[in-house]
């Protein structure tokens, strides 16, 4: 009985554990959309989130630690859309740009998301799964005879990059961006033929 009320106990204490790490990402989120990143404290997000100082820190070392674990959450997220989305669909290239089709859309449609977006992006580990599953589709894409790339990593940088400054740019003017003009640029970059690159991305 005794080990089964400690198991319990620990159980309860994790998940109290989550819901305050859940708050404190919930309250700063709210605090970077309305404020943004840079004018947003330590101190400010422990008030909002009506936490002690010592809570903060149980769970964050530093604001920029929990921006990087928003970012964890929201590509996650991102990834398990992108999946659901090219499920099945056998065309890498296609897969690329549904891709950048749902990474645009939702960032644009939540400018909260969309600034962790153009934040984060760039910095490999937090969109891990992202970028792995983006490589590995631009191999197959290569392997097909598709795209002529001959550097992965400029490959990857020719799809994030453009993405990212459209993403910034739609976001600061409050217009969106041709999004099949987008893509076919982006399949032309890493080597796609432009009348294939020009299908894929309006899917005609």
């Amino acid at each position: 009985m005794a080990t089964v009320n400690l198991e319990r106990r620990s159980e309860i204490g994790q998940q109290r554990r989550e819901r305050t790490r859940q708050r404190l990402i919930d309250a700063a989120a709210e605090l970077f959309a309305k404020d943004g990143f840079d004018a947003v404290t330590t101190d400010h997000i422990i008030a909002a989130a009506q936490v002690a100082r010592g809570t903060f820190y149980n769970h964050f070392d530093t604001k920029e630690a929990l921006l990087l674990a928003m970012g964890r959450d929201f590509f996650d997220g991102y990834e398990a859309a992108i999946l659901e989305a090219t499920r099945e669909v056998d065309d890498p290239l296609e897969r690329i740009a549904i891709r950048v089709r749902t990474m645009y859309q939702r960032a644009v449609d939540s400018p909260l998301y969309g600034w962790l977006m153009v934040r984060l992006l760039p910095l490999g580990p937090v969109g891990t799964r992202n970028r792995q599953h983006l490589e590995a589709d631009l191999l197959a894409t290569r392997e097909r005879g598709d795209a002529t790339f001959a550097s992965l990593q400029v490959a990857v940088d020719l799809v994030q990059g453009p993405l990212t400054i459209c993403v910034r740019n739609a976001l600061l003017g409050g217009h969106g961006y041709p999004i099949d003009e987008l893509i076919a640029s982006i399949l032309r970059g890493i080597g796609a033929a432009p009348e294939r690159a020009v299908r894929v991305a309006t899917g005609r």
